[in-house]
Formats: structure tokens, C-alpha cells, sequence
């Protein structure tokens, strides 16, 4: 039972790619494959993504390459969820980037911040079949989070939101004071 994660980069490796998914999802309903995929599609390959039991990720670079192009509105719409991920620290696009990127008001198909941090922690949980140790807080599951100095808000301009505290698995790693 492998996991797969496709990358393509046109939409002939996409077509290939969701067609894999399709003969995946015949023989195992809850597979679990996703797809990074940074440009835009159609709405039959959306539906055909949704149908196949597949998920889409966001890939950092869309933040910084297109940042007026976030389809992700529309798949929330029509496939109920997709990933948010970032590369930092291997890139240097920071998640806050990916996040003030993907919510700024000017972008036609901005996300709210509750989608965007269930892009970030519930979905991936759910994708990588961790959902009942990770991406919600829940008593027994694995509480990772940081607790920020302002509250999150990414509708006006970046500004500096430093970490008052931060916890891995439950146990306090940082404090400001």
C-alpha cells in the first residue's frame, strides 16, 4: 500500500496523472494520492480529481509565481478539500507568504483564513491517514502548535507576528519570556 504523490508540471503529465488516480481508486476506494499541481485546470479534470479520491496541494511556488491565481476556492467548492504546504526551511518561501498570499482580498479566488489552516493541518493529517494522532487539538492527539503575539490576520499588509509560544507534541519547545 504505496502512497503516491504526483508532481506534473503540464497538463499532459496532469491527464496521465489523474487517470493513474482513476484506475488507483477502482481498487482501493481510500488511497489517498495527491496532486501538485500549479496551473490552472479544467473544470472536467477537477471533477475527475474529486471523483477519483484524490487530493490537491498547493505548492509554495504558487504563492510567489501567481499570486492572483489560486484555484483552490473552486476546489474547495467542488472536491470539499486540498493541502497547503510549504518547503520552508529547504525554500525560501516562508508559510507565512503561502498564507498572506493566498487570503489577500485582491485575489478573486482568496481563501479564508479557517480554509487556508485546514489546508495547513487538518487535510495533510487526513492525506497521510494521521488524522486520529495529528491535525486537529484533541485530548490524545499529538498538540503541535504556536501560539503568535497578534492574532493571525492576513488581509492588510505583512507585518512582523512573532512567536510568544510554541509546543511539539505537547511539550512547550519556546517561550518570549
Amino acid at each position: 500500500d504505496l502512497q503516491v504523490y504526483f508532481n506534473p508540471k503540464d497538463s499532459i503529465e496532469l491527464e496521465t496523472a489523474i487517470k493513474l488516480c482513476e484506475i488507483r481508486n477502482e481498487t482501493k476506494k481510500d488511497h489517498r494520492w495527491m496532486i501538485a499541481y500549479q496551473n490552472e485546470m479544467n473544470e472536467g479534470n477537477k471533477t475527475r480529481i474529486s471523483e477519483s479520491g484524490t487530493f490537491i496541494t498547493l505548492l509554495p511556488t504558487s504563492s510567489r509565481n501567481n499570486k492572483n491565481f489560486y484555484p483552490f476556492k473552486h476546489v474547495i467548492n467542488q472536491i470539499g478539500s486540498f493541502l497547503v504546504g510549504s518547503n520552508f526551511p529547504y525554500s525560501k518561501i516562508y508559510p507565512h507568504e503561502v498564507i498572506f498570499n493566498a487570503s489577500n482580498p485582491l485575489n478573486k479566488n482568496a481563501l479564508s483564513l479557517n480554509e487556508i489552516m485546514k489546508g495547513y493541518c487538518y487535510w495533510p493529517a487526513f492525506a497521510n491517514f494521521r488524522e486520529n494522532t495529528s491535525g486537529t487539538l484533541e485530548k490524545g492527539k499529538d498538540a503541535t502548535l504556536v501560539m503568535f503575539e497578534k492574532p493571525m490576520s492576513f488581509q492588510n499588509e505583512k507585518s512582523t507576528n512573532y512567536a510568544n509560544l510554541v509546543y511539539i507534541k505537547g511539550k512547550q519547545v519556546y517561550s518570549i519570556e
